[in-house]
């Protein structure tokens, strides 16, 4: 019983940090977005 338990924690755990990370990786791709609008010159330079 105490497994099952400590695995449904875990699992909460991970979906807690899956969400989190979700979030994180939204705000960098939105910075990144700024910085491309602003620096659009760098983008074909990695085009090539």
């Amino acid at each position: 019983m105490k497994g099952k338990i400590q695995t449904e924690i875990t699992i909460l755990l991970s979906q807690e940090t899956v969400s989190l990370a979700l979030k994180w990786n939204a705000s960098c791709i939105k910075n990144l977005d700024m910085a491309m609008d602003k620096k659009v010159g760098l983008l074909s330079d990695f085009e090539e």
